[in-house]
């Protein structure tokens, strides 16, 4: 065998030995490439994970935070809004009620009312009277049914005078009537002479809110409708 042969021949082999270890060492370089950057990438991808959940943690506790707080200074607010409110009603209510004791400590509640023509004339025994012609009055919010219906209902609790006179030319009974029950009486049984004489009642008595007082006849008679000869007077005296 010629040696240039021989030479070309080794030199093949070896170039080709060399060739193939060079590409197993590639391969192998590439195998640990690919391990290490594996590794590495589940390894920043842990680190990642880890990271945003942290920021995840933190975003919530830091929501729940701020939700505790809002709801914390809610909660003061609308306690500070409820106390005030509720002051201002109390303060208010105070207000109503000094006010209302001042009127009634110092208000006058009094009333003076008469039959009117239209009224008068002969009733039955039963009837209530009207007096209907309101000569004075103060401080009295319910004359239109007073009136309308001959009753007065009371607004103001307290110490009251009432009287009352009836004109008339027979023999003639009424009575002052608080919530139905007698409480004073009038009589008139004629002078000798006369055709004509006025029966008078008159009481003292404490009366409550929502009583009524009225007049009614005990007896069947005429009534004159001469102005002012019958009439009806309610005084608050405490």
């Amino acid at each position: 065998m010629d040696v240039s042969s021989m030479n070309e021949q080794l030199q093949e082999f070896i170039q080709t030995e060399i060739n193939l270890t060079y590409n197993d060492r590639i391969e192998d370089t590439k195998d640990q490439i690919a391990v290490h950057s594996l590794e590495e990438f589940k390894k920043i991808q842990k680190e990642y994970k880890t990271e945003l959940y942290n920021q995840n943690t933190s975003v919530e506790e830091k929501l729940e935070t701020m939700s505790k707080s809002f709801k914390q200074e809610m909660k003061a607010f609308i306690r500070e809004e409820i106390k005030q409110k509720v002051g201002e009603t109390e303060k208010g209510t105070l207000m109503k009620k000094s006010e209302y004791i001042l009127l009634i400590e110092t208000a006058t509640f009094s009333m003076t009312a008469c039959t009117a023509s239209k009224d008068g004339g002969f009733k039955s025994s039963g009837y209530v009277v009207k007096f209907a012609e309101i000569s004075t009055s103060s401080n009295i919010n319910n004359l239109p049914t007073f009136i309308n219906n001959g009753k007065f209902e009371v607004e103001v609790e307290g110490m009251y005078l009432i009287s009352a006179w009836i004109f008339s030319r027979d023999i003639s009974t009424f009575s002052i009537r608080k919530n139905g029950k007698t409480i004073a009486f009038g009589y008139m049984s004629g002078p000798v002479g006369s055709t004509n004489a006025v029966a008078t009642a008159i009481v003292a008595i404490e009366l409550k809110r929502q009583d009524k007082i009225w007049v009614q006849m005990e007896s069947s008679f005429f009534i004159h409708s001469n102005s002012r000869t019958s009439c009806f007077t309610l005084i608050k005296v405490k």
